[in-house]
This record gives C-alpha cells, structure tokens and sequence, in this order.
C-alpha cells in the first residue's frame, strides 16, 4: 500500500504580509483621535483665536522655533538649578495653572522640592515640599507692606 502525503499549500516566500482591510466606517462618524482630549481642545481653541487653520500652523510654528532657538537668561536659570539646558528644565516643568494667559512653571529639582518661575520672572526664590504648595504659594496674594502682620 501507498502512502500518500498530505498536501500542504507551501506559501512563496516572496508573498508579502497582507494585513486584513479595516473596517468601514458609516458616513458620518469620526474616528477616534489620537490626540489627547485636552491637547485638541487647546487646539480647536488656538485655531479659533488665531482666525484660520492657516494662522494657527504658523503660530505653532513660530513657537517650535522660539522653542529650539537658546535663550541664556533661560540657560543659565536651568544650569543654576541643576539642568543641563533650557530644554531639560522645560521638558521637568509643568504649567502651574489650567489657564490661557498664566505663563507660571513648577519644577521638581533632583532633591525633590518645587520651585515656581515664570518666563518673565526667573527669580525662584522659595522652594516648596510639594507642587500643590507651589500652587497656593503662588495662587495667593500677597499683602501690601503696611497690611504684613507683626512679629511682637
């Protein structure tokens, strides 16, 4: 008696991978986004202040240049608290407020503590055990100096 192979269907090494076709879409319907909800909706935002998806692109792209440009007050604020560059401190900071027109920053240091600057103010003269005591240290007004309580 015979034996009879089993006929495998050899696949041609030449033949690439052909991933299976997505699914359709029903008009109407938008695809998940990518991006963060908060970041497009700064977005949406930027587009509408700016008047045009036009002006928006070169504001984004003027702030990338601004971004990568050097900037030695900025530079040297960095190195004073341990980092190597401008981009180093940005990249550990985060913004202190959810707000549009706030340009205050909060930045662990390698020990732990908060400083809060602002791109105006490079002064960071106080540290902080946390970021939200950075947050009220900077979110309260501070007293006229005839209104400062006393020490007796």
């Amino acid at each position: 008696m015979a034996t009879r192979t089993s006929s495998k269907r050899k696949v041609r090494s030449a033949d690439p991978h052909k991933p299976p076709l997505p699914k359709p879409i029903p008009p109407g319907v938008n695809r998940d986004s990518p991006t963060p909800d908060k970041v497009e909706l700064q977005a949406q935002r930027l587009v509408h202040t700016a008047g045009s998806p036009e002006n928006a692109k070169q504001a984004i792209d003027a702030a990338i240049d601004k971004e990568s440009a050097g900037d030695f007050r900025q530079d040297a604020f960095a190195l004073r608290f341990g980092f190597a560059s401008r981009r180093d401190l940005l990249a550990a900071s985060k913004p202190l407020f959810d707000c549009e027109t706030s340009d205050w920053w909060a930045t662990q240091l390698k020990d732990g503590r908060w400083i809060v600057w602002g791109q105006e103010d490079l002064s960071a003269k106080s540290t902080f055990e946390t970021l939200e005591a950075a947050r009220r240290a900077v979110s309260q007004p501070a007293l006229p100096e005839a209104e400062e309580p006393r020490s007796d």
